[in-house]
């Protein structure tokens, strides 16, 4: 049995899941969907882009040096444990503790692929031009799911208003997913930190995503992504589209001049 098909029955993720290290879960998060229950309404999409943070020795994350504080409390919890923060005074962004209690690890989810519930997506953002602008990015998908902080200590293990629900078999193999920096903490890369964000890789959609159904419409990708010729497309410059036979591909723009 092909253990990447697509599973019929809804199962949401468990506890063993969420307690499993920040790089296995962010990564093994990719094409499993997040589920926001609003009024009895199911608002829900693909996750297709998230983020490591390595607890107290990962400069980047808010627990850095043992910071515990009411804000970071949540990630301290068990695995499952929701954590939203205010990014900037601005945009609610989520995240998930992993690990155990006191393991303050955790995964951003940064991007998200609307499949139910859009249209009421779309009344909570409606700056959003077209329903893939809804969840672009990790500010606009806190938004369009109406989550902020009173969603903090959440447990989406046991919660019946957030969770995220198994769609698949198994994960995403390893050489569909792109890894790369975290955006916005160059000065953890500059301490020695691997890449530690991961979203569908480039070529996943011709050979393997169209099973899984990551990205069924064009999503803007923002990232610097490595093509396979070995040159590197700036923030927002790919763009992931569905052929006329349902699977995936990027769109890839020409270099100009000046870049690299």
């Amino acid at each position: 049995m092909n253990s990447r098909r697509s599973i019929t029955k809804r199962v949401r993720l468990d506890r063993k899941f969420f307690r499993q290290d920040a790089v296995s879960v962010a990564r093994a998060l990719l094409g499993q969907q997040l589920v926001r229950m609003e009024n009895g309404r199911r608002l829900a999409g693909l996750i297709v882009e998230t983020e490591a943070y390595l607890g107290e020795e990962d400069k980047a994350a808010h627990s850095y040096g043992g910071r515990r504080t009411n804000r970071t409390e949540p990630m301290y919890g068990d695995g499952g444990t929701v954590y939203v923060f205010l990014n900037y005074g601005i945009h609610c962004l989520l995240n998930f503790a992993v690990q155990k209690n006191d393991q303050p690890h955790a995964v951003l989810i940064r991007a998200l692929e609307p499949t139910e519930g859009i249209e009421r997506m779309q009344q909570l953002r409606p700056a959003a031009k077209r329903p893939t602008d809804l969840c672009s990015g990790p500010g606009k998908l806190a938004a369009a799911l109406a989550i902020d902080r009173s969603w903090n200590h959440e447990d989406a293990v046991t919660s019946q208003r957030l969770f995220v629900e198994r769609l698949h078999n198994g994960n995403l193999p390893d050489d569909k997913i792109v890894s790369t920096a975290r955006i916005g903490v160059d000065y953890a890369r500059r301490m020695g930190r691997p890449a530690l964000a991961f979203l569908p890789a480039r070529q996943s959609a011709c050979e393997c995503c169209s099973s899984w159904g990551l990205v069924t419409s064009s999503i803007t990708m923002e990232r610097v992504v490595h093509s396979s010729e070995g040159k590197s497309y700036s923030k927002s410059s790919l763009t992931l589209r569905a052929d006329s036979a349902g699977k995936r591909k990027f769109a890839i723009p020409k270099l100009g001049a000046g870049d690299s």
